[in-house]
């Protein structure tokens, strides 16, 4: 590209992930962007940036069906649901959505789910504790979790860590999860060590240790594995990112594009600049 065709390379060029972040914070204010980790044994989809939401639907359906008609840039199958009806949304474990509010889990059953994360979300952080039956299965226990009186907007129970604090987990940690150590199509969703939140599936089968190695070679900070085999399924903007026809599926973690920041033209002794979130960059 000669200097003459820099209006054109411009709006294509990509600046790299951004740098790390040592106060293990959050970066909700992020483009979304889609690429592709190809390793030796397996290649990683994954979909990073934007705000994390979950859409709780009222059926099941294809995941680009669900965020159709919404704003969110790309989605990934979320939480285990119930096979007992074609047609039910039922959630395995205790769910919480803007769109659909809070629904706790049957009581006969959460108890299984003891110890597999819980995924807290609000506006500014995410959070992965241990599912506690006793505290977790109402909409007060999950709030009383936040922090610095922010609202949880989103929760729900994912089947296990595959990375927790930039540490892959071992073969143990997955206790009696069934199919852990089984060559599966994966899905799943976490945070960098920039702070961004990122979802994706594995391109091929792979075991739940080895998907673990892999995200964090991939730079995850931490991950949970959502539901998968048949159900994993992955969009980004309107179309299917897998090469076969998923089970329908009634949840879905979502990106949604970041909030667009404050920009006011000032002048700053003699030397244009904006102001970006209270803050002036002189001369930039």
């Amino acid at each position: 590209f000669g200097q003459s065709r820099t209006r054109e390379i411009v709006p294509q060029a990509w600046g790299g992930d951004p740098l790390p972040r040592r106060d293990g914070g959050f970066n909700f204010a992020t483009t979304i962007q889609k690429r592709e980790v190809e390793f030796p044994t397996n290649t990683l989809v994954l979909i990073s940036g934007g705000i994390p939401k979950t859409i709780h639907a009222d059926s099941r359906y294809q995941v680009e069906e669900i965020i159709a008609g919404t704003e969110a840039v790309a989605a990934v199958d979320g939480g285990f649901f119930s096979l007992k009806e074609l047609d039910s949304n039922q959630m395995i474990g205790p769910v919480l959505s803007e769109n659909g509010g809070f629904i706790p889990g049957y009581e006969g059953e959460i108890g299984k789910l003891e110890g597999r994360p819980l995924v807290i979300i609000t506006d500014q952080w995410v959070r992965y504790l241990p599912f506690d039956p006793a505290r977790h299965n109402t909409l007060e226990g999950i709030a009383a979790e936040a922090r610095n009186d922010l609202k949880v907007t989103d929760a729900f129970v994912a089947a296990a860590w595959l990375v927790k604090d930039g540490q892959p987990q071992s073969r143990e940690s997955f206790g009696t999860l069934y199919g852990f150590d089984a060559l599966r199509h994966r899905a799943f969703w976490g945070i960098n060590q920039a702070g961004q939140p990122v979802i994706g599936v594995s391109r091929d089968p792979i075991d739940s240790m080895a998907l673990g190695e892999l995200l964090v070679q991939a730079g995850f900070r931490d991950a949970v594995m959502l539901d998968s085999g048949a159900s994993t399924s992955l969009a980004y903007q309107g179309q299917s990112q897998v090469h076969y026809t998923p089970r329908p599926v009634p949840h879905v973690v979502a990106l949604f594009p970041p909030t667009e920041p404050d920009i006011v033209p000032i002048s700053h002794v003699g030397i244009p600049c904006v102001i970006f979130a209270d803050s002036c960059a002189a001369g930039s």
